[in-house]
């Protein structure tokens, strides 16, 4: 019998393309056939497994149990005065500095805290960050046009930018090596000034992000015998300790983080305010308040000590840390899902069909493309 190709009725011979049902397995010791991916996308999946390990390596290091032992020293109840009033001070609780998620809201219920007398500054501030920026006119027309402003807006818009393409590249006349008219802005705002009027930069406020909050309270201790000062010795001591960095290793070479404090208004702070947890900023001892220093005779210690402690809380203030539990319960995890189906189903050339949809549209197509601030848009050319 020949070796030669099997032929099957109505199929022809049979080749081992046609035995495609049949994996190819490599020959002992042959090389497996090589894939080839491009550099940069290797380059990519690197840094990602490089950063994916940082961030691995960084969440173990948070479980150091040096860490653990920076905490818990200079732990203890400090209080002062010795009679402080129970019912109304202010406390403050050192612990490890974790990082929290952001639905994280428990405080630390410890022992061991430090009380002083409520300060006499009690302000709450809260800020918000937001960012002034202009659309400009073709941007700025389109979103009055997706706002419910009529199609006019986008005839306008269209001409405002014919116009600034225009200037802009008058600007650039050159005669001798020298610039002429200056810039394309420099065109628009003489024309503005001879004709009377002005491009609308469409000037709009975007929302960034609360900032965090700070504040500064002040104490005057005034100890009244040796306990007393021996206690405001050692608050001293324990905010300076808490504030400070640690050392990872005896090399110096990486710190530990402070001390985190979280900070509460006795008796009730539903009719104050809450603090997210904080950091000491500065810390500030004055042991001379008094213009000269004093000391009394039997132990040295001052007559009396001004400190100031400057706090950064580490956390946000959203809508849910003033909503009811019931409320943030029924959340739903999905709050986008509805705006990226929106997104999602837009036509793709949504912006530019509005625009090439106006008569006036021609303003701009006749123009060259350098002129043209639409072109690589609408790819007019």
């Amino acid at each position: 019998m020949g070796l030669g190709p099997r032929t099957i009725p109505g199929r022809g011979p049979a080749t081992p393309q046609s035995r495609g049902s049949v994996p190819q397995v490599p020959a002992p010791g042959s090389r497996l056939p090589s894939i080839n991916i491009p550099g940069n996308i290797l380059n990519q999946l690197g840094r990602a497994a490089a950063g994916a390990g940082i961030l691995y390596g960084a969440s173990k290091l948070s479980e150091a149990p040096i860490r653990d032992r920076f905490a818990n020293q200079f732990q203890d109840v400090l209080t002062f005065p010795k009679d402080l009033d129970k019912q109304h001070f202010m406390s403050l609780r050192f612990v490890k500095y974790v990082k929290r998620n952001i639905n994280d809201r428990k405080t630390i219920e410890d022992k061991k805290f430090i009380a002083l007398p409520l300060p006499d500054n009690l302000v709450d501030n809260i800020s918000m960050e937001y960012d002034q920026k202009a659309l400009g006119p073709v941007l700025g027309g389109f979103s009055e046009f997706l706002t419910g402003a009529g199609g006019g807006v986008m005839a306008d818009a269209a001409a405002a930018a014919a116009l600034q393409g225009a200037a802009d590249y008058a600007g650039r006349l050159n005669i001798g090596g020298q610039n002429v008219l200056g810039s394309g802005s420099n065109v628009l705002t003489a024309a503005s000034a001879i004709s009377g009027v002005a491009i609308n930069p469409f000037l709009t406020v975007a929302f960034k992000n609360p900032k965090f909050k700070q504040h500064s309270f002040t104490w005057k201790l005034i100890p009244r015998n040796k306990e007393e000062s021996e206690e405001i010795r050692k608050i001293i001591l324990a905010i300076k300790y808490h504030m400070s960095p640690g050392l990872l290793t005896r090399s110096g070479v990486f710190f530990t983080y402070p001390e985190m404090v979280f900070v509460k208004l006795h008796p009730n702070d539903d009719y104050t305010y809450k603090f997210k947890p904080c950091v000491v900023e500065s810390f500030d001892v004055n042991y001379a308040p008094a213009g000269a220093p004093s000391f009394y005779w039997y132990n040295g210690a001052p007559t009396a000590i001004v400190i100031k402690m400057s706090l950064k809380e580490i956390e946000y203030f959203t809508k849910l840390d003033y909503l009811d539990q019931p409320f943030i319960d029924q959340m739903s995890g999905n709050v986008l899902s509805a705006a990226l189906t929106g997104i999602a189903g837009a036509p793709p050339t949504l912006f530019t069909d509005a625009l090439t949809s106006l008569p006036q549209f021609n303003i701009l197509r006749n123009l060259p493309f350098g002129l043209n601030p639409l072109g690589r848009i609408t790819g007019n050319q």
